[in-house]
């Protein structure tokens, strides 16, 4: 079956408008792999959030000493479940973000101090007894980079983007 050259221009103006579409679905495909993995990395370790029996969940919880420079420990799941993505928006580019909503996400990812905001002192109770504290250093405890770090040198990022747009360019399937 022989095309025109009129019927192959218009292919490939069809080609190319499809191509100027598929960026957001390409960055959606990288920001759901990047937030799975980030999922994935929070879960390497675990522990107790409490023992049976405790008082209150927020006030009572197993005492865990993290490894500095690992990923937090799983333990409750509240940061894992505070990762959200926006949509990707754009055309020819495109742009989305992957973050944690916990109010305490940056801290673990870069580490720092916090202090109480309504005391002279924080005061919380675990297996090592009561705590009152005027403030507490925390060391850094990242998954975001290096979750970052590996997606990108094992390819899932590309991959997921190769596979989103390839999925939107349905002219190039038939």
């Amino acid at each position: 079956m022989a095309i025109s050259v009129e019927e192959n221009v218009a292919l490939f103006e069809a080609i190319k408008a499809q191509a100027m579409t598929a960026a957001a679905p390409a960055v959606d495909g990288m920001t759901g792999t990047f937030k799975d993995a980030v999922q994935a990395t929070l879960k390497l370790s675990a522990h107790a959030p409490m023992p049976a029996g405790a008082p209150h969940k927020i006030d009572f919880g197993i005492f865990h000493k993290a490894t500095p420079g690992a990923p937090p420990s799983y333990a409750t799941g509240d940061l894992s479940r505070s990762l959200m993505r926006t949509p990707a928006a754009g055309g020819v580019t495109a742009s989305a973000l992957v973050g944690a909503t916990a109010v305490y996400a940056a801290l673990q990812e870069f580490g720092g101090w916090t202090e109480p905001r309504r005391s002279a002192y924080m005061h919380w109770l675990n297996t090592r007894g009561a705590w009152f504290m005027r403030h507490v250093d925390v060391p850094e405890h990242p998954y975001f980079r290096p979750t970052l770090d590996r997606t990108v040198a094992d390819g899932s990022l590309s991959q997921s983007a190769r596979d989103a747009f390839l999925a939107h360019m349905t002219l190039l399937a038939s």
